[in-house]
């Protein structure tokens, strides 16, 4: 039997997948990287130079994170050959990831959030700016925040769950870490542009919106697009 057959039945018997999510995550592995490289030699042929060659080719354009990533499914899939007693050994066992190239992040400047902020001091998204330049939160912590996660009195926001999109679908998820799960404190003024928000959904009837499932301010897919179309019109603005 070949890889390209006996891989993603192995994976989806031996992989303890707690979310859809991740499930998508793995099956991207099998199908995008794993598959196209050696989805045409039998299972029982698999060496350590077909994996070793694997990873480098995946290096090319991925960080060492994803590279770990697509090797740990490699490595799972094939253990479930070994405990099957399908294959002799694990051939992804001893083969060590390349450690990749982490591409170089470029952080603003203050005075480059400051501009950005005050550009988007208007925009719909602007509250969600707001605490994502405050807090530090990724994308689907913030977009999954409802107002019961708020606490603008003692200015804190308790991050209880995230948004993904999994196949172009909203779902809501755990924090990555538990330390995700924590208080985070707020910024006056990030605390000030969530009250305004408040505000406005109050005098527009739309009050109760926020603390649903299924009314968020945006979707992760979305949300960074319109954050670099903003980027760009406040760098271009006088």
């Amino acid at each position: 039997m070949t890889s390209a057959r006996a891989l993603p039945a192995a994976l989806s018997s031996c992989l303890p997948i707690s979310s859809r999510h991740e499930q998508r995550s793995y099956r991207a592995h099998v199908d995008n990287v794993i598959v196209p490289a050696i989805g045409h030699v039998p299972i029982e042929r698999l060496r350590a130079g077909h994996i070793e060659q694997l990873l480098i080719d995946a290096a090319a354009g991925r960080g060492p994170v994803t590279i770990r990533r697509i090797h740990a499914t490699l490595r799972s899939a094939l253990s479930y050959g070994v405990k099957t007693r399908r294959l002799p050994f694990n051939v992804a066992s001893n083969v060590t990831p390349p450690n990749g190239t982490r591409p170089e992040v470029q952080p603003w400047s203050a005075d480059e959030l400051a501009a950005f902020l005050r550009y988007a001091e208007t925009d719909r998204l602007g509250p969600l700016f707001e605490v994502i330049a405050a807090c530090g939160l990724r994308r689907g912590e913030a977009l999954g925040l409802r107002w019961g996660d708020l606490d603008l009195t003692n200015r804190t926001a308790r991050i209880r769950q995230t948004i993904v999109d999994v196949g172009g679908r909203l779902q809501f998820s755990t924090p990555k870490t538990r330390s995700s799960e924590a208080a985070v404190p707020l910024t006056e003024r990030a605390a000030r542009h969530c009250c305004r928000s408040g505000s406005a959904r109050t005098s527009t009837g739309r009050a109760g919106a926020t603390p649903t499932r299924r009314t968020t301010w945006s979707s992760p897919g979305r949300t960074a697009p319109h954050c670099g179309r903003s980027t760009s019109r406040a760098t271009s603005s006088p």
